[in-house]
């Protein structure tokens, strides 16, 4: 719900958490918790100069800038600082990624990513499949138990993305691929 005052708009909702199961059906480890959570945004500020003046882009030049625009996903090594060169992992590893953007004369730009998979194979459509990140850009794999996986923070860079993701094995998966 929201709420209008003279000098503030007030956005309420409350977060529930119901916590899952563990591996033993029988027994809980955690209590489910209800949190009301409250933001202020103030209502007042000088506008009188300083102006956003709207710019248009014509849908061409649009297309144009996307196409110089250079996008890469690496496995860095554990200081962050080159390309991992091993692709082998164990479990409880973590994994390090660094997802970045290059553009050519384009205005500085701040990377998310919406969705990251895992397959076993290159075709990222293909079954078995984990999306580490969803939902628009949530790292969906941190909220599971007894993980390590976070996005990094501070950034490097507005256009460079580092999170970690602990190593995991597909279920069933009888080969030695991490």
């Amino acid at each position: 719900s929201f709420q209008v005052t003279p000098d503030s708009l007030i956005y309420r909702t409350t977060l529930f958490y119901k916590p899952t199961r563990s591996g033993n059906p029988l027994i809980v480890r955690a209590t489910p918790a209800e949190v009301p959570i409250e933001c202020h945004y103030p209502r007042r500020s000088n506008v009188s100069s300083g102006a956003v003046h709207p710019t248009w882009a014509p849908f061409r030049s649009t297309v144009a800038a996307e196409q110089r625009l250079r996008f890469s996903l690496r496995l860095m090594d554990d200081e962050w600082s080159r390309e991992r060169l091993s692709n082998g992992f164990q479990l409880g590893d973590s994994l390090r990624f660094q997802a970045d953007v290059t553009s050519e004369g384009h205005v500085p730009l701040r990377l998310f990513v919406d969705q990251c998979v895992a397959t076993a194979t290159p075709d990222r459509s293909s079954s078995p499949r984990y999306a580490f990140i969803d939902l628009g850009g949530c790292l969906v794999d941190s909220r599971a138990e007894d993980t390590g996986s976070a996005f990094v923070s501070p950034r490097p860079r507005p256009e460079s993305l580092r999170f970690l993701v602990d190593a995991f094995k597909f279920a069933g998966d009888v080969g030695n691929l991490v």
